[in-house]
């Protein structure tokens, strides 16, 4: 379809962001937001742009001399016309989801020998943002060790009230205080591991141990959470059936089939990855 054609039959909004791009010269199409656009009306209108964009650069397109590459654009950059079996460099955006990249090195992508594109190459694109300091981790971890402490207390008082007063000892407040106890354990285990990644950080086995159990009792908090909802169905739904539902049932649910699904991961993580996994999970919860 002719250019012009194309453009006439574009709706204005679409006319209007294209307008938009040609002023702010986006090169970089990742810094262009679309707010009312699916990925296919995306695609369409940053393709149309590269069009208009490379479209003086077209010259040896028009001389009718073997095949080539349309402008075209891959969602992150605009992509010039290229001939067959020749590979097109661009530079390298800046700036990508928040993340910074040295724009000094090139992206590339070949024309196939057909004229079609082959899938855009990103590998030089390092990302350069910066790690975070030592005074960020440090105030980070403080607010998470507060943060922690305080739910660690709340918990306890809530816990001790379920135990202390006998008559709110029931099925239902003991799932309560199961549910309690996943997260005390999750966060008492992750102020366990600040201090243990602080003062053994060269110690394998025990960053294993600790990754192993953390994993776990994160995993029963939503497992103790199904239970919840479990128990509400039965109460409501299927009343029939709720006295065949003690609480040795819900405790395997709750304590059992996380262990089982952990136990899983951790075998297959440790064939399937490096000891760098370790250091990556912990880094989660920090």
């Amino acid at each position: 379809m002719d250019l012009e054609l194309e453009l006439a039959n574009l709706p204005q909004d679409s006319r209007d962001l294209l307008i938009e791009m040609g002023l702010n010269n986006n090169s970089h199409l990742i810094n262009v937001e679309f707010p009312d656009f699916n990925s296919s009306d995306k695609k369409d209108l940053f393709d149309l742009y590269c069009k208009i964009k490379h479209k003086d650069n077209e010259n040896f397109t028009n001389l009718g001399e073997g095949k080539y590459c349309n402008a075209s654009s891959d969602l992150v950059l605009c992509w010039p016309p290229t001939p067959a079996n020749t590979t097109a460099y661009l530079k390298c955006f800046s700036e990508f989801l928040g993340y910074k990249y040295d724009d000094r090195e090139n992206a590339s992508r070949e024309c196939l020998w057909n004229g079609t594109w082959s899938k855009s190459d990103y590998s030089f694109c390092w990302d350069i943002t910066e790690e975070p300091t030592e005074e960020n981790f440090f105030t980070t971890s403080t607010i998470y060790f507060v943060g922690y402490t305080l739910s660690l207390v709340a918990l306890s008082i809530a816990i001790g009230i379920f135990i202390y007063f006998k008559d709110l000892r029931c099925l239902r407040n003991t799932i309560h205080t199961n549910l309690m106890c996943a997260y005390i354990l999750v966060y008492a285990l992750w102020i366990v591991t600040l201090i243990v990644e602080q003062t053994f950080q060269t110690d394998m086995v025990l960053c294993v141990i600790l990754v192993f159990l953390l994993h776990y009792f994160h995993v029963t908090t939503f497992f103790w959470m199904f239970v919840e909802g479990l128990y509400l169905y039965i109460l409501v739904v299927e009343t029939l059936t709720r006295e065949n539902f003690k609480l040795r049932i819900y405790a395997t649910i709750g304590w059992g089939l996380p262990f089982v699904f952990v136990l899983i991961w951790a075998i297959t993580k440790s064939f399937i990855e490096t000891d760098s996994w370790v250091g990556d999970y912990l880094a989660r919860f920090e």
